[in-house]
């Protein structure tokens, strides 16, 4: 049976959301490191990270850079160095670690990310939440919500982890989609594709 994870950054460090075997029994933890985080996923098939994943876009991150990074990605610069760090000292990393954007991962949930959207409109938790509720069981996601203080992990951190581990689950079943649709690699051969 294929186990599979989510992974993205916290206020604590990094929370892991992961189910084994599928479907279900899900557990998660806080890890300070992404290191650490991967020392406890060693020997899963897919693990889905908010995070990008080629080193080609950000090979010599500096301070400077970081205004940029935060605008097109949501978590922190530091973050992103952290996975970039594990990616170079682990090449093998790019059979398993898929980047996955939650936000991607709502929208296909709520009609695909070519549905039309409200102009200016933003995602609200419990619209969110009832789309989970849709797909997992309520008290997984309860016990999940309640189970941090919001200093570890936020209740968003935990909707879009949920959210990650929906679309890793279609990664191992090879029902994801991808953007772009047609791969493009960097130059170590990674295919830079972000799923959902």
């Amino acid at each position: 049976m294929s186990r599979i994870a989510a992974v993205l950054g916290s206020k604590a460090g990094w929370f892991v959301l992961r189910e084994t075997p599928l479907p279900g029994p899900w557990s998660w933890f806080v890890t300070e490191t992404f290191e650490a985080a991967m020392q406890r996923l060693e020997d899963y098939e897919v693990v889905s990270i908010d995070a990008p994943l080629s080193l080609a876009e950000y090979p010599a991150l500096s301070n400077d850079d970081d205004a940029g990074i935060r605008d097109r990605y949501r978590r922190p610069a530091e973050k992103i160095r952290e996975v970039h760090e594990f990616m170079r000292a682990n090449p093998g990393a790019g059979h398993f670690l898929y980047e996955v954007h939650p936000h991607l991962s709502f929208l296909e949930l709520r009609g695909g990310i070519t549905a039309p959207q409200r102009e200016g409109s933003r995602p609200r938790f419990r619209d969110q939440l009832s789309y989970l509720c849709d797909i997992y069981p309520s008290e997984a996601l309860y016990q999940a919500l309640t189970a941090f203080r919001h200093a570890e992990a936020s209740r968003h951190d935990v909707l879009d982890a949920f959210a990650m581990l929906w679309s890793a689950k279609r990664i191992a079943t090879s029902r994801a989609e991808r953007l772009p649709s047609m791969p493009v690699y960097d130059a170590r051969g990674f295919d830079m594709a972000i799923w959902y």
